[in-house]
């Protein structure tokens, strides 16, 4: 059983979970979809037809827990078009789960296929929307930034130090920033974003340092 609320032993039994710490890790800068947004973390979501009818939709625990809900907590945030339900069951395997949006989805004019961005403020919600027409007729890096929630791309002459920074990317100088958003991405399992960025052109120097560090992982020495 995967749910908090109960626990298997060592022969494999499952039962009730009684004074047993629950383990959580939750590190919203390692989560898909999580992203530095006016220096507070934001989640993105596509809009669909279930979540305009007001359906709720799971989402990740460690951005309930930016929100201020813990394990077994049923709460109700603020945001500019009324309270949202964040709720975080001890009975659920999926997790952390948030209520209807539709009066927040109606009040901004979004249709399917547009992304939401849920952003975290100081225990309140903030929303933005980013439509999809916003995306079609723009090049990789900028359809990137857009959906890490770069607002202006287009008037920015540094793009990946703003994707980077939505990213939280731990910036080193001994290798191009794009392959270490690219390396952010592919850890974080966020393949669609990973293939908008094109690998950088590596001098002989960083290609052999790069080879060098797989081959590390691969072999040990004695």
């Amino acid at each position: 059983m995967s749910t908090p609320f109960f626990i298997r032993n060592e022969s494999g039994f499952v039962r009730v979970r009684e004074s047993e710490k629950i383990k959580i890790v939750t590190d919203v800068s390692k989560t898909a979809g999580c992203y530095r947004v006016e220096n507070k973390w934001a989640w993105r979501i596509r809009v669909d037809q279930q979540l305009m009818r007001g359906s709720g939709r799971m989402f990740p625990n460690a951005f309930a827990r930016e929100l201020g809900c813990e394990l077994g907590d049923k709460i109700k945030v603020d945001s500019a078009f009324g309270y949202v339900t964040v709720s975080w069951p001890t009975n659920s395997a999926s997790g952390a789960s948030l209520g209807s949006i539709r009066f927040a989805l109606e009040q901004l004019g979004a249709a399917v296929g547009d992304y939401l961005f849920i952003i975290a403020d100081s225990f309140q919600i903030q929303f933005r929307l980013l439509r999809q027409k916003q995306l079609v007729e723009e090049r990789s890096i900028a359809k990137l930034a857009r959906l890490v929630g770069v607002v202006n791309p287009k008037e920015s002459d540094d793009v990946l130090t703003q994707i980077a920074d939505a990213l939280e990317v731990d910036d080193q100088l001994s290798e191009p920033l794009e392959q270490q958003i690219r390396d952010v991405l592919l850890s974080r399992g966020e393949d669609d974003l990973y293939e908008l960025i094109q690998p950088p052109k590596l001098s002989m120097d960083q290609y052999l340092d790069r080879i060098g560090d797989v081959l590390g992982d691969t072999y040990t020495s004695d």
